[in-house]
């Protein structure tokens, strides 16, 4: 049985530092994407966001806006505007309304320069806008220092008077806090001040005996958050997809955050591939209804490209607005994809990875007449994305819906492009393949999954631009509600699509309703996660299969659950943005969660690292002898990995070496002190400085799991000699076992 195909040779390297990895494919959940914030320039305003809240600085002051979710009939903001600043009953400042600041950003702060003394702060975190007065110099007057403001809010509060507390205005959807203040001198000495308020103007004060002895600078500094406390099981951050970017090593996540009926945001977070929070959070879309975002990745401009749907109660037929995130932190103006009559849905975006295009491609539908597709201009720098030529109709059959198109394009950037048609008696669904140049259809609308009288579904794909695989929703009968995991294999002939095999069953538990399936292509192997409903929770779960016949490659793993609502996974593969080596088994999976408790408001946007790689045990046989150094692996041994063996340490003037290749019923003949394996294969290499390597390639096969294979280097030309009196050193023997 052949073990290792070896399509690379290496030469001679120099000296490698190597760990050995056996890793777990599924790594620590992290719920990075929800609990960011960020602050932005906008035109006209700053505008920023936190866990629950968004929030606009401009000319007029602060208004702040919880996210109450998609119960709240309309937004409730809190708005607060510096009126004037009081020592001992004498005015130091008054807003004239004409005289006002605009605001200036610096990271996540926004200050207005009241006086060249008096500034004005907020700075933005996850847990709400700390606000705070900064004063450089003691103002004029003896006595406490009172900071005033007025108050509009449709949020209700029914407190009149003196509080050390903090104040909550609120309804039946949740809170807005204002926090106690507290003064902190130059010397960090403090002082608990009071809030007053008569129903529109609220006092920050701080203690007279406190000012008159202050250190300055002194701060005064309260909390203004958001409290969601509503009593239902809307959700309130929703609609996760994810993609990555090679050169800067990043993930991008985007997702819906809602804050009333018909009004809520799209949000964006960067991530490192360790899943950790990188810069700011971000808000993409803002003002009325932005939904169902997606985001790809032009890997050749460093550029991610959003893209969701956009209405207000004006124009309710959403349109498609998209904007440009960068990797290092800047943004393009959100712009218009489509902006015309009727309804356009249901964007998805793809990678660019091979072709050295500074552009994505994006399908989307139009309701009652079928799937577009264009491709999208991403140059580098800052410019606003635009479209390349023109919109193309990759159907125009009016039952068409549900496109998706795979993120990897590999060389020529070729996609494939899904989606679902409603028939007479059930949905089934087609595919074709399009290139990224002018979105340009190759070939003819393939059928993929087409019972008559069975529901096929909520399609996802991803490939390499010549081999593809479909995951789709089967229902379990002719008529059934409770579905499966489906998929099916289709690939490229040179001039369109075409099926590699029949339609195949991923996940077909009868006791459980699985749905919204995705799919993500690591180097060597498909990640397939779906939503499994079942009593008692949903959750995520998922497996890889084999891209040459759709077998499993181990046991289907748990991402996520049982919770109330852990639903509709996106994947986002290292390797479908164009990464080779180390890292190219490596994905980022994000989808929604939310509290078991029904009375619950709490949801989030949640990330799972995952690498498709686990790797077996590495274990050393016996010891090497006469300068034959040290053997390591660098990658994870397994089914369908790249690894290298490294020679290190051998005899420094030794110039050849062979590695020995065997299973582990090949005997391992003693030699004197040393230990000799008999090769099933000998790969001859030459040696720079006592280190050696050669790359090989682990075949893609379920037959190989389990399996032990040993190696050792054979070293020619060394000083000691330690086996009959031959000038050859021997390596130490490894043992290493396939898994997946």
């Amino acid at each position: 049985m052949k073990l290792l195909s070896l399509p690379l040779f290496a030469a001679a390297c120099a000296s490698v530092a190597v760990a050995q990895v056996a890793e777990s494919p599924n790594l620590p959940l992290s719920a990075a994407a929800r609990n960011g914030s960020g602050l932005q320039t906008e035109a006209g305003h700053l505008l920023g966001c936190g866990a629950d809240y968004r929030v606009v600085f401009d000319r007029d002051g602060m208004m702040l806006t919880p996210a109450f979710g998609k119960h709240a009939p309309r937004e409730f903001p809190w708005r607060f505007a510096l009126t004037s600043i009081e020592r001992g009953g004498e005015v130091v400042y008054e807003c004239d309304g004409v005289s006002q600041c605009d605001p200036v950003r610096a990271d996540r702060r926004a200050s207005y320069a009241r006086t060249a003394d008096i500034t004005e702060c907020y700075d933005v975190t996850p847990e709400g806008v700390e606000q705070s007065f900064v004063f450089a110099r003691p103002l004029p007057g003896h006595g406490e220092l009172v900071v005033r403001g007025t108050v509009q809010t449709d949020l209700q509060n029914d407190f009149r008077g003196e509080s050390r507390d903090g104040l909550v205005f609120g309804n039946a959807f949740g809170n807005v806090t204002v926090g106690g203040v507290t003064g902190i001198d130059a010397s960090g000495a403090r002082a608990i001040g009071t809030l007053r308020f008569d129903g529109q103007s609220l006092e920050l004060v701080l203690p007279g005996s406190f000012v008159d002895g202050a250190a300055y600078p002194l701060v005064l500094d309260p909390l203004v958050g958001a409290d969601t406390t509503a009593s239902d099981s809307i959700l309130q951050d929703d609609d996760a997809d994810i993609a990555y970017d090679e050169t800067s090593d990043q993930y991008a996540v985007v997702w819906t955050r809602s804050f009333a009926v018909g009004t809520s945001d799209v949000m964006a977070q960067r991530l490192l591939s360790s899943g950790h929070k990188v810069g700011n959070a971000y808000v993409l879309g803002s003002g009325g209804f932005n939904e169902n975002p997606s985001i790809g990745n032009s890997n050749h401009s460093n550029r991610f490209l959003c893209v969701w749907e956009s209405s207000n109660a004006l124009m309710p037929q959403p349109d498609l607005a998209m904007r440009a995130l960068n990797t290092d932190a800047s943004m393009s103006n959100a712009v218009f994809l489509v902006n015309m009559p009727g309804p356009d849905r249901e964007p998805d975006v793809s990678n660019e990875t091979g072709g050295g295009d500074e552009a994505v491609l994006v399908v989307w539908s139009r309701t009652g007449s079928g799937i577009r597709g264009a491709e999208v201009s991403l140059p580098t720098g800052n410019a606003d994305p635009s479209i390349a030529g023109s919109i193309t109709d990759i159907t125009t059959n009016a039952n068409d819906s549900e496109p998706a198109v795979s993120k990897g394009g590999g060389v020529g950037d070729r996609h494939a492009v899904v989606w679902t048609r409603q028939g007479p008696n059930s949905t089934n669904v087609l595919g074709v393949a399009v290139r990224l140049n002018a979105a340009t259809v190759l070939g003819t609308p393939l059928p993929i999954a087409t019972f008559v009288d069975q529901d096929e579904q909520s399609a996802d794909v991803d490939g390499d631009g010549d081999d593809f695989l479909v995951v789709f929703e089967c229902a379990e009968g002719a008529g059934a509600t409770t579905f499966d995991i489906c998929c099916r294999r289709v690939t490229y002939d040179g001039s369109t699509l075409v099926n590699d095999g029949t339609r195949e069953w991923v996940e077909d538990d009868a006791g459980s309703n699985e749905r919204t399936p995705a799919v993500g292509l690591a180097e060597g192997k498909y990640l397939v996660a779906w939503s499994e409903f079942v009593v008692g929770g949903d959750t995520l779960r998922g497996v890889a299969l084999n891209p040459v016949d759709s077998s499993r490659f181990g046991e289907e793993f748990l991402i996520e659950g049982p919770r109330a609502n852990d639903r509709t996974p996106e994947i986002a593969t290292q390797f479908s943005a164009g990464q080779t080596g180390d890292q190219s088994g490596d994905a980022m999976i994000a989808f929604t969660s939310r509290d078991n408790a029904w009375i619950s408001n709490t949801s989030q946007v949640q990330v799972q690292r995952y690498t498709a790689f686990g790797g077996g045990a590495v274990t050393t046989i016996h010891l090497g002898c006469g300068g034959g150094g040290s053997v390591s692996i660098d990658d994870p041994f397994a089914s369908g990995n790249d690894v290298a063996l490294i020679l290190l340490a051998a005899d420094p003037g030794a110039q050849l070496a062979a590695l020995h290749i065997a299973d582990n019923s090949t005997p391992i003949v003693p030699c004197e002190a040393c230990w000799i394996l008999t090769p099933l294969i000998a790969v001859p290499d030459t040696i720079n400085n006592g280190a050696a390597r050669v790359d090989l390639t682990i075949d893609a096969s379920p037959d190989l799991l389990g399996t032990a294979w040993r190696f050792q280097y054979v070293v020619a030309n060394t000083v000691d000699t330690p086996c009959l009196g031959l000038p050859v050193g021997l390596s130490e023997v490894v043992e290493a076992v396939v898994d997946y």
